[in-house]
């Protein structure tokens, strides 16, 4: 009797075809349509831990529209997003901070949702005042180690459904004071000079472009998406 050898490449393909037949089928049962309930109020507070994968979903629909009906590559964004949110989780030092928007919904009379782990999480944003160490490693080595502005807000996302009701500037006005209480003075943020309804919001609470310089010029050219335009507002 002789023994079948095994193929180590079919059986690469093999799984490979099997995560790939997963992600589809999990992409399409999410694309299910869902009752949407609006909610009556929101709450404004720190990120879980378990709260990421709901962040990642937002982060990959606001900020990657054009993979919403791609089986392949939406899924694949949204691990990336999700791996970034889980390895940058901010620790105790006071210093970094993820909010999230929690949706209080109608039927929620005690506001129990804003706590349980079934919470739905409507927004997102990141304010970092970290200062990094002249020597820190950099977190790639094909990227330079720069440093970008401290404080620095970052990823502010709404759900498509709950948008123009406040909520992002709930968020963001949460940021500022955060920010103020790190012991800064002005806030930083960058958007994409082609995000027209973005640059004109935020020109109108009081955020003026600046003309960046040293780090900050070295930190927008190593960014991926070009054309990035820096705002500053004092606090």
């Amino acid at each position: 009797m002789t023994r079948s050898r095994i193929n180590v490449s079919s059986i690469v393909i093999l799984l490979y075809l099997t995560t790939l037949v997963a992600s589809v089928l999990a992409f399409t049962t999410n694309q299910q349509p869902s009752s949407i309930s609006t909610p009556s109020s929101f709450h404004i507070c720190e990120a879980q831990y378990a709260d990421l994968n709901q962040a990642a979903d937002l982060m990959t629909d606001g900020f990657y529209p054009q993979l919403e009906n791609n089986p392949i590559l939406r899924p694949i964004r949204y691990f990336m997003e999700l791996d970034r949110l889980q390895t940058n989780f901010p620790d105790a030092e006071g210093r970094h901070y993820y909010l999230v928007a929690v949706a209080i919904e109608h039927d929620d009379t005690t506001n129990a949702g804003v706590d349980r782990g079934d919470r739905k999480i409507i927004g997102f944003c990141d304010i970092d005042g970290r200062i990094p160490a002249a020597d820190s490693p950099s977190l790639s080595p094909l990227v330079p180690n720069v440093r970008r502005p401290q404080p620095y807000f970052s990823d502010l996302v709404i759900h498509p459904d709950y948008r123009r009701q406040g909520i992002g500037m709930a968020l963001m006005t949460e940021a500022e004071k955060r920010a103020s209480d790190m012991g800064f003075d002005e806030l930083y943020l960058g958007v994409k000079s082609t995000n027209k309804v973005a640059l004109d919001m935020y020109s109108k609470i009081g955020y003026e472009f600046i003309t960046p310089q040293g780090d900050m010029l070295a930190f927008l050219e190593v960014r991926t998406n070009k054309g990035v335009r820096m705002l500053r507002r004092s606090l």
